[in-house]
């Protein structure tokens, strides 16, 4: 098995996607979450919840708190 340099991974990533390509995807992303977990009453079970939908997507944790602060307030 061979390695992929992290560099020319990032590299590419950079190439391809731009931060405002990041955050659309990050919000469309968090809509979704927010409309899956919307039964849910509980406002700290439904942060979590929505959290690790996030972050198993891929998108990084601060991103992720810093959008849910500016939502759900």
């Amino acid at each position: 098995m061979r390695k992929v340099n992290s560099e020319l991974i990032e590299q590419i990533l950079n190439s391809q996607y731009t931060d405002e390509d990041e955050e659309v995807i990050l919000e469309a992303n968090f809509t979704k979450a927010k409309k899956k977990y919307n039964h849910i009453q509980d406002i700290g079970k439904r942060k979590e919840k929505i959290i690790n939908f996030m972050v198993r997507k891929g998108f990084g944790y601060y991103k992720i708190i810093k959008l849910i602060d500016l939502s759900l307030k």
